[in-house]
């Protein structure tokens, strides 16, 4: 199975990631990469590749100046590198480098993909958790720790601020990728829904500033995306209040990460 990875400005989860959807099954991990080459991420995606001792490719998802970066402008780039990839029978994950996803009855990705495919399905869509740390503030990564230890709750704060809080995470390579691949609007297409849980590790060291930044960009592109950045900012300015009844803060479901 091939992963397709949209990467824009930050790597410090690839590491984790890489060794996650390893175990999950996947054979090949396709960087999308906001400036392809130009990108001063490349060389160190490379090097992380060769010490994960993976197949990872990196092709551009979009060339452009940053303020005219966005999801739509990414998203021919990523069909693309889709149809480079991915054969049209064939199932392929995609995924952002802070979502880790969490099979429903089946062991890995690859055994989910054979079930939707036995019952019909031509894609499979799974609602999003954020992962949160302890108490409720936004910690850097570790290299040298779990995310299951340093991220040890989860929680609803994406769908409690209203925000887009599921994704289609396991498609067939015919069906193409559409912005944000929270959805899948192709004619002849049959989901499966909840197949999975998508573990959203966003809330890390400096959430606020990449919000801030976010919300000018948005705005300046007049995307709808800036009201949902709006909110995120007002209910996390001060970290996360675990209490809050609205995010349904829990133990998380470990992912042994």
């Amino acid at each position: 199975m091939t992963i397709i990875t949209p990467i824009c400005d930050r790597i410090e989860l690839l590491a984790f990631y890489l060794q996650y959807y390893q175990r999950q099954g996947v054979e090949r991990f396709v960087v999308a990469l906001y400036d392809g080459e130009k990108s001063p991420l490349h060389d160190a995606i490379r090097r992380v590749g060769n010490r994960s001792k993976v197949d990872l490719h990196i092709r551009p998802s979009v060339i452009c100046p940053l303020p005219e970066f966005s999801g739509p402008k990414e998203t021919p780039g990523i069909n693309l590198i889709r149809e480079e990839f991915i054969r049209p029978d064939e199932w392929f994950a995609i995924a952002d480098l802070d979502e880790f996803v969490r099979p429903l009855q089946a062991d890995n990705l690859i055994d989910l993909a054979s079930r939707a495919m036995a019952s019909g399905y031509t894609a499979v869509h799974g609602p999003m958790v954020d992962r949160i740390a302890a108490p409720g503030q936004f910690p850097a990564i570790d290299p040298d720790n779990t995310l299951d230890e340093q991220f040890p709750f989860q929680c609803d704060l994406t769908e409690a601020c209203g925000a887009m809080s599921s994704k289609i995470f396991l498609s067939q390579g015919h069906l193409a990728v559409e912005n944000g691949h929270h959805w899948l609007n192709n004619g002849n297409v049959s989901i499966m829904r909840d197949g999975g849980e998508v573990h959203h590790f966003k809330w890390t060291s400096g959430i606020i500033g990449r919000l801030q930044n976010r919300l000018r960009h948005f705005r300046g592109q007049r995307l709808p995306w800036a009201e949902e950045s709006a909110k995120l900012l007002k209910v996390i300015e001060n970290g996360i209040n675990l209490a809050d009844p609205n995010l349904k803060v829990r133990i998380a479901q470990a992912l042994g990460i």
